[in-house]
């Protein structure tokens, strides 16, 4: 099931904070459910890359975080983990 999916499924209008960790399937978490991200509907993420993984799969971080950035979030770094943010 996709994000979205598993919101709309269980009635979730909104989300305050997500936290993902999920070894390198952060690409299908995020980019799975481009409309969660764009409409605002995670208000916060916190997001843990595995780059190696990510890497072995043809895929990049870099591109997750673009989207999340061009989708109106903000990469605060004062944590150990990526946290991004709804301006």
């Amino acid at each position: 099931m996709t994000l979205q999916e598993v919101l709309d499924a269980n009635e979730i209008e909104a989300v305050d904070l997500l936290k993902v960790d999920i070894e390198g399937a952060e690409h299908e978490a995020v980019m799975g459910s481009p409309d969660v991200f764009r409409s605002g509907r995670v208000k916060a993420i916190a997001l843990e890359y595995h780059p190696a993984i990510l890497s072995s799969r043809g895929l990049q971080a870099s591109v997750i975080h673009n989207f999340l950035i061009a989708s109106g979030y903000v990469l605060d770094t004062k944590l150990r983990h990526s946290i991004y943010v709804r301006s």
